[in-house]
C-alpha cells in the first residue's frame, strides 16, 4: 500500500489516547516541528486537544515565509503524519483572515514558539 492509500485510510479511523500518550504524542510533534526552520510559532487545537476521541491532529503554524506557504503546509503534514502515524490536519496561520485567528486561542494549545 502506497503511502497515500495509508493516510486515507488513516483518515476514516477515529482515534484515542491516553493522557500520557497525547503528552508523548505532543513531545515528539514538538521534536519535529522544532527542526522546522520556517516555523516560528505552533498550535495544536481541535478534539485532540480535548481529550475526546479524533480521527486528526488539528495544527496551527506561523511560518517566517509564507511564499509558496500552501504547498509547505502539504508536505509538512504529509511529513508529520508519516512519521508520526497519524493524520495531521495543518493550517498555516499567515493565511488566516486576522479576525479569525483569536478564535482559535480558546482551544488551542501552544507547542512552539522562537
Amino acid at each position: 500500500m502506497d503511502v497515500a492509500r495509508e493516510l486515507e485510510a488513516l483518515e476514516l479511523r477515529y482515534f484515542s489516547m491516553s493522557e500520557e500518550e497525547r503528552e508523548a504524542f505532543l513531545r515528539r510533534l514538538k521534536e519535529l516541528l522544532a527542526r522546522e526552520e520556517r516555523v516560528v510559532f505552533a498550535y495544536v487545537h481541535g478534539s485532540f486537544v480535548s481529550g475526546r476521541p479524533f480521527r486528526d491532529v488539528d495544527v496551527a503554524v506561523w511560518v517566517e515565509d509564507p511564499e509558496n506557504s500552501f504547498y509547505y503546509a502539504v508536505e509538512l503534514a504529509a511529513k508529520l503524519s508519516t512519521s508520526l502515524g497519524l493524520p495531521i490536519d495543518l493550517h498555516v496561520l499567515n493565511n488566516v483572515p486576522p479576525l479569525q485567528i483569536p478564535r482559535l486561542r480558546p482551544w488551542a494549545s501552544p507547542l512552539l514558539t522562537r
